[in-house]
């Protein structure tokens, strides 16, 4: 019963989170499908917090189910109850057609969908189907399975003259931006270990260092996203005052920059030795003999990144942490 009160109040009104728990739908997702196709008019708070009725948690309970038969978010947000109700059980709909480039919602047909969308530059359906796929996959899913074989084969295909710059930056504005919101999504404990993610100074891709972060974030800790290109101090500084557990860095280009040496060197001098410092990235081992020899955590994928973190805060939690702001974490 207690349990049930942090849920909703009195007149079954719930919160965003206790929705998106109570749906299956990011917060993001629910946002998103509110701003641009006014599924729902949540009432405010005096704090103007969106909170939500029961009816409308069957609506998107519907809405969902109908999206995973096949059917586009734009032609089904103005059904009404009644109609959502039929879409989302056995029967199949008339006279609404699918305009979704998703066609299904495995990874490899949501990969499918978003290649199609960026060939035509499609922002919309990309956007769309972006959106939708950690509902259909998870984050991780998403990630894994998506968005980085998506950049990987845009990026080749722009290399190789099939495709043209202005698609594969229609491509990664859209990643970032998704993987940006659902970063912010996560709502770390208090009692979450804190790390940051950014890349050194001159390696101006950023792109690493953000799934970094997500995935940070997925495994419970707080993240802290910095962007692209930072010198050491400002690295130094961020984890002085986050009192950060660890720093990911994510290297990619160029792999042979002298001075990359000399600012993990530094690096690591500014850092208390009780920060781990992880490095990940196309260009990483180029620099491997610095990276081992001043004891960096080298990364080869996020399946790897996930089970060092989950090690490392396992370590942290049994042991406490003094990081560079001197105080035990408990």
């Amino acid at each position: 019963m207690k349990g049930m009160f942090i849920l909703r109040n009195m007149d079954n009104r719930y919160g965003i989170k206790a929705v998106s728990l109570r749906t299956g739908l990011s917060p993001y997702v629910i946002r998103a499908w509110e701003k641009r196709y006014n599924v729902l008019l949540p009432k405010r708070t005096t704090t103007n917090r969106r909170v939500y009725s029961d009816s409308d948690i069957e609506k998107l309970e519907y809405l969902s189910r109908a999206i995973a038969k096949g059917h586009s978010i734009g032609n089904i947000a103005g059904l009404d109850i009644t109609e959502l109700r039929r879409l989302g059980g056995e029967s199949v709909s008339h006279g609404i057609a699918c305009s979704d480039p998703i066609g299904g919602t495995s990874a490899e047909d949501i990969l499918a969908g978003c290649i199609h969308a960026a060939e035509q530059l499609d922002v919309r359906a990309l956007e769309e189907t972006v959106a939708h796929a950690p509902v259909f996959l998870g984050v991780i899913g998403f990630m894994e399975n998506v968005a980085l074989p998506l950049l990987r084969i845009v990026g080749d295909r722009w290399r190789n003259g099939t495709m043209r710059v202005a698609n594969e930056h229609l491509v990664t504005a859209v990643i970032r931006s998704s993987l940006g919101r659902i970063l912010e999504d996560y709502m770390p404990s208090s009692s979450s270990p804190s790390l940051i993610a950014t890349t050194p100074a001159s390696q101006i891709h950023e792109m690493g260092a953000l799934f970094a972060a997500v995935t940070a974030a997925s495994e419970g800790w707080n993240a802290h996203y910095l962007g692209p290109n930072l010198p050491a101090e400002e690295i130094a500084g961020a984890a002085y005052q986050c009192g950060a557990e660890a720093v990911i860095l994510s290297i990619i280009y160029p792999p042979d920059d002298p001075l990359l040496t000399r600012e993990l060197e530094k690096l690591r001098s500014l850092l208390s030795p009780n920060v781990t410092i992880i490095t990940g990235g196309m260009s990483v081992t180029a620099y491997r003999a610095t990276l081992e020899q001043k004891g960096f955590m080298m990364i080869e994928n996020l399946q790897d990144l996930r089970r060092y973190l989950e090690r490392l805060r396992l370590r942290s939690t049994e042991s406490g942490f003094q990081g560079d702001e001197g105080e035990k974490k408990t």
